[in-house]
């Protein structure tokens, strides 16, 4: 009787209607702590580095999530949502099973399979919660809001050090490679790790970008841009060449993707052709020139 009460509830409540922008606000709100926590949290450092009561706080947060999505299947929502590589997941996950079984350290073992396991439902997740666009798009305001929030806090220090060395913006433009020598790989003001931080951005970017093409208010469309200049701008702080191979592979990945639409918007005129090309050459060879 009480899912039923429950679920009627619950279905009244779904003949409320909301504005876009509510739902999207509310939503981006009801993920956001989770956001925030993984980032300036989990986020602080490598996960070699991690203490055993961050780890298990860690799986407590990742296990209450999980619970409260099954949960949520079992007593409201019986459809399954699949992925094209339910077989190929399902036979990884089996062998994983059967090597922690016969493993010769089973801590270990088991301790690879409980990530393995949590990987696997968070993806599944993800696929659940991208059925309702409202929810999708949360997920996606949290995750900017946080990165946004992150490279503002990560910039603050570097000004200090463009006011001692007298840095001016047109130096910034001509010699980088001098602003980089004298401020620090990443300031450390808030304890964020400079690989992770551009592992991190690796992902926000792309995010940013498609945010950027979707929003249709110019408001909206500036604020995205001056968040993905912050982007950019802690991504060459860090310094990081494993961060720059993500990029690079990201782009590639993308290019694939997308290779008809960018085929034909490049190279439909001869002088853009050219011109991205130079482009992306002097991009890349700068950016290396200045990491070495």
């Amino acid at each position: 009787m009480i899912p039923i009460m429950i679920n009627n509830q619950i279905e009244k409540f779904k003949n409320i209607h909301f504005s876009t922008t509510f739902n999207n606000w509310v939503s981006a709100l009801l993920f956001l702590p989770l956001a925030i926590y993984f980032r300036f949290i989990i986020g602080t450092s490598l996960v070699l580095d991690k203490d055993i009561f961050a780890y298990t706080r860690t799986v407590w947060i990742l296990g209450f999530v999980i619970l409260l999505w099954l949960g949520w299947k079992w007593l409201f929502d019986d459809r399954l949502t699949t992925s094209g590589m339910d077989k190929l997941l399902g036979f990884f996950y089996l062998v994983t099973c059967l090597s922690t079984a016969f493993s010769v350290n089973p801590g270990l073992s088991l301790e690879k399979l409980i990530g393995i396991s949590a990987y696997l439902l968070s993806f599944y997740l993800l696929l659940d919660l991208k059925r309702s666009p409202k929810l999708w798009q949360g997920i996606i305001n949290a995750l900017l809001i946080t990165a946004g929030l992150s490279s503002f806090l990560i910039l603050i220090p570097a000004f200090p050090w463009i006011k001692l060395y007298q840095i001016t913006p047109l130096q910034i433009l001509t010699n980088p490679g001098y602003l980089l020598r004298v401020i620090p790989r990443l300031p450390y003001t808030i304890y964020l790790h400079p690989s992770v931080t551009a592992g991190y951005l690796v992902m926000i970017l792309p995010l940013g970008f498609y945010q950027l093409i979707q929003s249709k208010k110019i408001f909206w469309k500036v604020f995205q841009a001056l968040g993905l200049f912050l982007h950019l701008s802690v991504f060459i702080l860090t310094q990081s060449r494993g961060g720059l191979l993500g990029f690079l592979c990201l782009l590639v990945v993308l290019a694939v993707m997308y290779r008809k639409k960018i085929w034909s918007f490049i190279f439909r005129s001869k002088i853009r052709g050219l011109l991205t090309v130079a482009a992306l050459s002097l991009a890349g060879t700068g950016y290396i020139f200045l990491m070495g």
